[in-house]
């Protein structure tokens, strides 16, 4: 069957050129309205983003521009415009169930049921969770010891004492950075960890497979859960689950207006960042490649790469454990210099742009003693350099049976095209 829906949806999918060929033929002056669109709205974006007050109104009147010519090009031909979002439509239904289907092929976890559980819980993450969904009574009718953080407390304190009590599991009811702090307990104790995703975004949870808008669901992990062995990373020796950023984004949620007015500070602070002619934030790092980049103005590097193409679920880890720290660098005016025993003598070159990399460990280094960050989501200041490291299937979960199932899903369906394809050539 998967091999069959695969089939289908690359007949989708060459068939959708086809049908705008043909299209096009009929009326010419649809791909040069096409491009002309495309191009207005591509530099009013650009205006909005980078200029301040009267530039920044031209360039939404351009965008708005060339948004309409987008329509008057997709309306033109209203018959063709229905083929081809039903052929867009099919392509991607039949390719994301062909590549679901084959997720149920893999391997079925271990399960495992810990005598002496212990879930610390914050009540006031995630505007009240814990209360609203009734999370302390649920565990407790369980058999689940639970601990509440109160104002004062030390939640790795709190995690410390269940262990010494004789925790043989510890869990979490809270956001990921209070996740991040109790299962870096865990894994120094070689224990499971549970995550109750009782935060605001719960991203962490997001690619394990958990259901967010059910917090209480993952309670189901203490009783009828599985293990799985993830990968967790490390800043500085401080453990992570989602990923570290460096730069704009760290001094954007550092600003004092950020969190009553996120997107006029964003706007606020762009155009500074991106006319700037020297290096903003004073970051220097060197890829796995051997090039030395420096004037980068944003800098993510994330526990696990994050999906930038496939059919659906970008901004997720199709994977928790490939062993790689996944990384995107936008680097603006300042250079990025290839640095090799041959060519160390190599003059800066400036450029700018996007790339993405993996790697096992990198360091970031600063002429400053320490550097703003957001870990999970949180800033704070760290030393530098700055080390980050990958631990390789170092953090045991013990999760809910059909979350192991959600996670294959999107890690088959993060495949995207190659993935339908292979399915379509009968390949495993």
């Amino acid at each position: 069957m998967p091999r069959f829906l695969a089939i289908a949806a690359l007949v989708c999918a060459g068939l959708f050129p086809i049908v705008v060929i043909v299209s096009w033929l009929g009326d010419p002056r649809q791909p040069v309205a096409l491009v002309v669109g495309l191009a207005l709205l591509v530099i009013g974006a650009w205006l909005t983003v980078t200029r301040r007050r009267g530039r920044r109104i031209v360039g939404a009147i351009l965008a708005v521009l060339g948004i309409a010519f987008l329509v008057w090009t997709l309306l033109r031909d209203i018959p063709a415009l229905v083929i081809m979002i039903a052929l867009i439509i099919g392509a991607v239904a039949l390719g994301l169930t062909a590549l679901a289907r084959s997720a149920d092929d893999d391997a079925p976890a271990q399960a495992w049921t810990p005598s002496r559980p212990v879930l610390i819980c914050n009540p006031k993450s995630g505007g009240g969770k814990v209360v609203s969904f009734n999370i302390v009574e649920q565990a407790k009718a369980q058999g689940v010891e639970v601990v509440t953080l109160q104002e004062g407390l030390d939640l790795e304190e709190l995690a410390r004492d269940a262990i010494a009590r004789g925790a043989d599991c510890l869990g979490m009811a809270g956001g990921d950075g209070s996740q991040a702090l109790v299962a870096a307990v865990a894994v120094e104790h070689g224990i499971p960890f549970v995550v109750i995703s009782a935060g605001t975004r719960n991203h962490f949870a997001l690619d394990l497979g958990l259901d967010r808008d059910k917090p209480d669901s993952g309670l189901v992990a203490f009783t009828k859960g599985v293990l799985r062995t993830i990968d967790y990373a490390t800043v500085n020796g401080k453990l992570f689950v989602n990923n570290v950023s460096f730069g704009l984004y760290a001094s954007i949620v550092e600003n004092d207006s950020y969190r009553d007015a996120k997107l006029q500070t964003t706007l606020d602070v762009l155009p500074e960042v991106l006319a700037a002619d020297t290096d903003p934030y004073d970051m220097h790092f060197r890829l796995p490649s051997g090039e030395e980049v420096s004037g980068s103005i944003v800098l993510l590097i994330s526990n696990n790469p994050y999906i930038t193409d496939g059919l659906l679920g970008i901004g997720q880890r199709p994977t928790l454990d490939s062993g790689q720290l996944g990384g995107l660098v936008i680097t603006g005016t300042a250079a990025a210099t290839p640095t090799t025993p041959s060519d160390e003598s190599t003059q800066s070159r400036s450029r700018g742009g996007l790339q993405r990399f993996t790697a096992t460990e990198l360091r970031v280094t600063s002429s400053s003693p320490e550097i703003a960050v957001g870990i999970d989501g949180e800033t704070v200041h760290v030393s530098t350099p700055v080390d980050l490291v990958s631990h390789p299937k170092g953090l045991t979960m013990l999760v809910p049976p059909d979350s192991v199932h959600v996670a294959r899903v999107r890690s088959h369906e993060a495949e995207g095209l190659a993935g339908v394809w292979r399915l379509a050539l009968g390949r495993t």
